[in-house]
């Protein structure tokens, strides 16, 4: 362009002579050409410059470049200049980095510590993490690691309080390396919320039982290590409950859904159908102490679980439904088993509840099976249906089928019955000098019991005492009772066609009735009673299809 504009200066320096209009026309062009030029100059200057691209302000996106060792302090100063308020800059090692670089990563952060980070380390080389690697690191938010990392040292995150997530790659188990996470590495890691592993590597993951102390996290399911209030999200398969885990809470693992029919009862609608889990493991050296109300409930399709040394307590409800369990046993050192804690978990063949074992919840180990209640114990004697849901359990002592009860005992703290070749019993016998002072609702429910003298230390019969028993012939009180106060409905045993006592020997003046369910009916048997009180029984309503016959001095 420089070469016209001469050349177009020269030509009006040497006054050529020529045609007027032909140098009009020659002016014209030329002029026409510089202004052409010119233009085309002034583009090109600027087709030049770097082109324009929004800033992260303009963005809201935190800039990404790879960084190196050397620049990690002024790509975080940069990057958070950068990014959004409040929100962690993305900073991604390159692919030159190792293990023995992570100290000065690990410094470069502490030292920029107002500044939260979401570190990638996913491009590296790094194989193992040191001990101690990022412990007491407060602005860490999520850490991606190399699928080559084959272990996560002592330490490594402790005190890491604003980790919220690590995740490993997908492809470290092809190799078949185990992934070992070491003592303490997420200890006090208060944030965290789970840790992603390889699928295919779940079997190879080693864990020191005090890797996860003082987090969310507590189980390793469906390749996640995260905690139980992530699982009413979904039905995993298969659970790892990790060793730091001192309770398993109420309905962990029981899925609710709201049922279509007011019939919980109703397999179809209750909601606790859904679950898919079949296998609970628990680590080695786990401190388990308690498993709370309803935590298996509903978890049908339950196969493998065995329940780990050092439970006191299992709550009521826990295992109902796990009709699929094999070989179900409780352990010696359990205390307390809640209400229906084993309802409809087929027992097999049986076990010996441990001696440990002082409260036993009502119907603890029911279960029903085409329409009959069963008990699937064949050298089992507890009750199973107790005062207010509980009391404490003592193993009965029977002889030839009878069921004999201390003098020692001042009260009988079970309802006895229903508990496999329990039922069997032929009746129940008191030692002489008896302590008992009361007998309780469903005492001796479904018995097959033939005669019940009551000892002279009872002052107090309930209702319902003998509700649901079959054969009893005939109840008397022994000489010198103290019975203060009969239950209208004490002897009561219409319920579930159970017949009411053909003979009953009655010490004070009371008002019985008949019982089927709740309704109560005139009753019709021969009733044995002191002389000075036959003629007020035999004016009275309620006996008037008995026969009252004077007791013998």
């Amino acid at each position: 362009m420089k070469k016209h504009l001469l050349n177009f200066t020269k030509f009006h320096q040497v006054g050529v002579k020529s045609n007027v209009l032909l140098n009009f026309k020659t002016a014209l062009l030329l002029a026409a050409m510089t202004i052409f030029s010119a233009t085309f100059y002034s583009c090109s200057k600027e087709n030049d410059k770097e082109p324009v691209t929004p800033t992260p302000e303009n963005t809201g996106t935190p800039k990404t470049n790879e960084v190196s060792v050397e620049e990690i302090s002024t790509s975080i100063k940069t990057l958070a200049d950068a990014a959004t308020e409040g929100k962690p800059v993305q900073l991604v090692m390159d692919a030159n980095i190792t293990a023995q670089d992570v100290s000065s990563i690990a410094q470069a952060l502490q030292q920029n510590s107002d500044v939260k980070v979401d570190l990638d380390l996913s491009k590296t080389e790094i194989v193992s993490l040191p001990a101690g690697a990022f412990k007491e690191t407060k602005n860490l938010t999520s850490v991606t690691l190399p699928s080559k990392v084959a272990e996560i040292s002592d330490n490594a995150f402790k005190g890491c309080t604003t980790l919220k997530s690590v995740t490993i790659k997908p492809t470290l188990a092809k190799s078949g390396t185990t992934i070992k996470i070491g003592a303490s590495a997420f200890e006090n890691c208060t944030a965290l919320d789970s840790v992603l592993v390889s699928k295919a590597g779940i079997k190879t993951v080693e864990i020191d039982p005090t890797a996860f102390v003082g987090t969310k996290i507590s189980l390793l399911t469906d390749n996640k290590f995260t905690s139980f209030e992530d699982v009413k999200t979904f039905c995993p398969k298969s659970v790892l409950i990790l060793a730091h885990v001192t309770e398993i809470p109420a309905k962990a693992f029981y899925k609710e859904f709201p049922s279509k029919n007011t019939d919980a009862n109703d397999e179809e609608d209750d909601p606790c159908y859904d679950s898919i889990l079949v296998s609970v493991k628990f680590a080695e050296g786990i401190k388990l102490t308690q498993i709370a109300d309803s935590a298996f409930k509903g978890c049908k399709n339950l196969e493998n679980l065995t329940i780990p040394n050092g439970v006191k307590t299992i709550g009521a409800h826990v295992f109902w439904y796990c009709s699929k369990w094999k070989n179900p046993s409780v352990p010696e050192g359990v205390e307390e088993i809640g209400e229906y804690a084993f309802c409809q978990v087929n027992m097999g063949n049986g076990f010996e509840i441990p001696s440990s074992v002082k409260v036993l919840g009502y119907e603890a180990f029911w279960w029903y099976d085409n329409g009959t209640y069963t008990g699937s114990f064949s050298d089992l004697h507890f009750s199973v249906m107790l005062n207010n849901g509980r009391a404490i359990i003592t193993k009965l002592p029977i002889e030839d089928n009878i069921i004999k009860i201390p003098n020692t005992w001042a009260e009988i703290p079970l309802r006895i019955g229903w508990c496999g070749d329990i039922k069997n019993i032929k009746g129940v016998e008191f030692e002489k000098n008896s302590s008992v002072k009361k007998l309780i609702s469903y005492q001796f429910v479904a018995l097959d019991l033939d005669e019940v003298e009551i000892p002279a230390s009872v002052t107090e019969l309930d209702s319902l005492v003998f509700c649901g028993t079959w054969s009893v012939r005939k109840v008397t009180f022994e000489k010198g009772s103290k019975i203060e106060k009969i239950d209208p409905r004490a002897f009561g045993g219409m319920r579930w066609g159970a017949a009411f006592p053909e003979e009953i020997h009655l010490p004070i003046y009371c008002e019985l009735a008949q019982t089927y369910s709740y309704v109560t009916d005139p009753i019709s048997t021969t009733i044995y009673v002191p002389s000075n009180l036959v003629d007020k029984f035999k004016a009275a309503e309620c006996y008037k299809n008995c026969e009252i016959i004077a007791e013998e001095d």
